[in-house]
């Protein structure tokens, strides 16, 4: 695995997590357990939205299975 040296590298990284749904954006705010250092910040936080997410309208819960007919 390469190290990740770009600042950018590790935001599109975080972005594809998010998009899995591994995580989420609040998720990112607060540091992770046993964190040692004396200052965490969410890197998507210092960038700004792209246009595509922030025009996004958000997802529709998928349907239950009871209510699709056979």
């Amino acid at each position: 695995m390469q190290p990740i040296t770009e600042i950018s590298a590790v935001q599109r990284k975080l972005r594809d997590g998010i998009a899995k749904g591994y995580w989420t954006l609040e998720d990112l705010d607060v540091p992770p357990p046993g964190f040692i250092g004396t200052e965490h910040r969410n890197l998507l936080r210092d960038e700004p939205i792209p246009p595509t997410q922030a025009n996004k309208a958000p997802a529709a819960a998928p349907a239950a299975t009871s209510d699709i007919p056979f």
